[in-house]
């Protein structure tokens, strides 16, 4: 039930959810003749459209949750015993696609590899099942242990964990999994909007960890000045993930506490 509510209540907390809300006491506004009211409520509700899906603001939120921890050259991390990658890369084979695709956050998967390949870890350990049950499917670890194997990656290398469904069980089995192998120390691989909150997490529950950021989204390539002021779907999406980000910093800041 924590797993669901976790995921249904924030979408009240987003704006499409906020703007939905809006509109729908705009309308009843509306049916119950209050038309000042509902036209002060529809503005709001546009105040909240542009705000929301403005590109500078999109970029601005989730370059703060990215400048915390900044792209590193594969070079310059430090060795561990192993290297942890947190799910959220692969969207599943759901009928009719035959095989897992990649999707946002695939750069974590993409990363790991590099940083096999540069011999900064031994073993791979793939975290992360599905948040909700899927019949006929596997967890999504083992779908990015099949894509890594492709990639070159002995099944030897890889460890798979795939009960967990939010990052504190990630972390809880990740270290009873390191307990049992008899690993130290770990590189932390995942998406730079999350890192702040993995490490947070992981390090809860005594895992020390180097953490390696990847998949950037707030890059610095420059369209032309007034684009970044007209409302896209895409920058509603990058709000939306950063106050995603941002809930689940707080939440977890609660648990951990």
């Amino acid at each position: 039930m924590e797993i669901f509510l976790s995921k249904f209540i924030p979408l009240f907390l987003y704006p499409m959810g906020v703007l939905s809300s809006v509109l729908v006491l705009a309308a009843v506004l509306l049916f119950l003749g209050r038309v000042r009211a509902a036209r002060a409520v529809v503005i709001v509700a546009l105040v909240i459209a542009f705000g929301a899906g403005n590109s500078c603001v999109s970029h601005s939120l989730v370059r703060s949750l990215e400048r915390e921890y900044e792209s590193l050259p594969v070079e310059v991390v430090d060795k561990a015993d192993v290297m942890i990658v947190l799910g959220g890369g692969l969207g599943l084979p759901y009928p009719p696609r035959e095989y897992a695709r990649l999707s946002t956050g695939s750069d974590r998967l993409l990363h790991a590899l590099r940083l096999y390949q540069a011999g900064k870890a031994e073993h791979i350990l793939l975290t992360g099942g599905n948040v909700f049950p899927q019949p006929g499917l596997e967890a999504e670890s083992w779908y990015a242990r099949e894509l890594l194997m492709l990639w070159g990656v002995p099944d030897s290398a890889i460890h798979v964990e795939a009960d967990s469904r939010n990052t504190l069980q990630n972390a809880r089995f990740s270290a009873n999994t390191m307990s049992e192998q008899g690993w130290e120390r770990a590189i932390l691989v995942t998406s730079a909007t999350h890192m702040h909150r993995a490490v947070l997490t992981f390090r809860s529950v005594d895992i020390d960890v180097v953490p390696v950021a990847t998949d950037f989204i707030a890059t610095e390539g420059h369209d032309p000045a007034i684009l970044g002021w007209v409302p896209t779907a895409e920058a509603m999406v990058g709000t939306t993930h950063a106050l995603r980000e941002y809930l689940g910093r707080l939440w977890y800041r609660v648990r951990l506490s």
